[in-house]
């Protein structure tokens, strides 16, 4: 459907394996993310947006922030980009919570890719295998949020919150 750009059907099939108690994981939703930049329905990407996290306990990972980023900044939406930057800000500084729970089998092998989406534990003390990739695609999301931040933001004629924001993307450039 996303493919197909019908993203009608795919609201509509989200909506439904939600009322069905299937939950979409991270990769439906950035599916329906690579749906919604090719045919650049802002509002409906903003909206799945808000209810993954809230509803579907369903964390963004760097290329659901990178498509609702483009995607806000294509459509100069300054407000929602803003919001969409500090929300992943928070989470990339968020510890892991869930130390109640079972240790993730994956993660203890080193190579667990579900990330704060995963259902498990993930101790810190373990070092995972693409640990410098994950790292540097951290910092990768983190410069193109704060670039397009900054582009949206010159934009708009905000040149020291635009300054801000590029100095700050290229600081990770060079940090990669």
């Amino acid at each position: 459907l996303c493919a197909a750009g019908s993203m009608d059907g795919a609201s509509a099939l989200l909506n439904e394996m939600a009322t069905r108690g299937v939950t979409p994981d991270i990769r439906t939703v950035n599916t329906f993310f690579r749906g919604c930049v090719n045919v650049g329905d802002i509002d409906r990407a903003y909206q799945v947006f808000n209810k993954m996290r809230l509803h579907w306990k369903v964390v963004a990972d760097s290329s659901a922030l990178k498509a609702m980023c483009r995607l806000l900044a294509q459509g100069q939406r300054l407000k929602e980009l803003r919001k969409v930057a500090e929300r992943a800000e928070e989470e990339a500084r968020q510890e892991d919570s869930r130390t109640h729970l079972q240790r993730c089998m994956f993660w203890m092998k080193g190579k667990c890719d579900r990330g704060l989406n995963c259902k498990f534990y993930h101790p810190p003390e373990v070092i995972q295998l693409g640990a410098e990739e994950s790292r540097l695609e951290g910092l990768d999301t983190g410069a193109e949020v704060d670039f397009l931040l900054g582009h949206t933001l010159a934009l708009a004629g905000k040149w020291r919150r635009a300054k801000v924001a590029l100095v700050r993307a290229q600081e990770q450039c060079k940090e990669a």
